[in-house]
């Protein structure tokens, strides 16, 4: 009988990589190892390393202490140069035969980006088997530290955007992608464009929530400058900036088959996770 598949979740206990970690260990065919800072566990895996980003020497004894058949990879956050860190790391995977990752990239950054997508060619050059998942915005992003999620609780979206629709997409759905393509030999290596079943404008998005929820949600178009003004308030104002010119740009119009495909079921619709995660908006 051949031994489960070890993989080394870095970003363990964050949004995708805690549910990568619990589907891992509810499969029976692999054995998750939570990374991350703490070193402690999460997600149902069985056990737990340390591992910061910031700290080369923690993430190549990490690979050491777990000799890791597979790697899921999560940049480190707000990091404007995240090659700089993961690359390191990448090599010393590659030089100890590690063999499959899949990375967690974004629908709106494309390969030789810059930033993230930088790290995209440096994954598929040294791995053999491989996967970039580029998922939509986050439905979490609804019910956590997020402004979106600050943005529902005030009853007001606000909004740069005149026509843009976004294609939302549950965690769980990255997730499920990301565990058939850390396990599964039967995925070619490529991008994996994953969106949520729907496109939404902002209004389509206040009347999704606000009819479950039984709240009046309603969307305020403001400048792409406003936006940025209003996001600082609660971010660093790069991070405000980025956030509102990408909220100004957005065309996500295009919708995926991408995790039916995969998994064999369907995406999360929005209505679907409101009423599902109803506890979490009424904190």
């Amino acid at each position: 009988m051949n031994r489960p598949v070890r993989v080394l979740v870095t970003g363990g206990t964050g949004k995708t990589g805690s549910a990568v970690a619990r589907l891992l260990a509810e499969r029976g065919d692999a054995e998750p190892v939570i990374a991350s800072r703490s070193g402690g566990r999460a997600g149902g895996a069985p056990s737990g390393v340390r591992f910061d980003w910031n700290d080369e020497a923690s993430t190549i004894q990490a690979l050491e202490a777990t000799r890791p058949d597979a790697l899921y990879l999560i940049a480190p956050p707000r990091d404007p140069d995240p090659l700089s860190a993961m690359g390191p790391f990448i090599a010393a995977a590659r030089e100890r035969g590690v063999r499959r990752a899949v990375l967690l990239g974004a629908k709106p950054v494309a390969s030789g980006d810059a930033g993230l997508g930088e790290v995209y060619p440096a994954v598929a050059d040294a791995f053999e088997e491989w996967a970039v998942l580029r998922p939509s915005w986050f439905m979490q992003d609804f019910v956590t530290d997020h402004h979106l999620a600050a943005m529902v609780r005030a009853g007001v979206l606000q909004t740069a955007s005149t026509d843009g629709r976004v294609t939302y997409i549950d965690a769980e759905d990255i997730a499920a992608v990301a565990a058939v393509a850390l396990t599964s030999s039967t995925l070619d290596n490529g991008e994996l464009v994953l969106t949520g079943p729907e496109a939404l404008t902002p209004e389509a998005v206040a009347t999704t929530i606000g009819g479950v929820l039984g709240r009046t949600i309603r969307v305020d178009h403001v400048t792409e400058s406003a936006l940025a003004e209003e996001l600082a308030e609660r971010l660093p104002a790069g991070l405000a900036a980025a956030l509102a010119h990408a909220d100004a740009t957005s065309s996500g119009d295009r919708t995926t088959d991408t995790v039916e495909r995969v998994t064999g079921r369907p995406p999360r619709t929005l209505a679907r996770f409101v009423r599902d995660e109803r506890a979490a908006f009424d904190r």
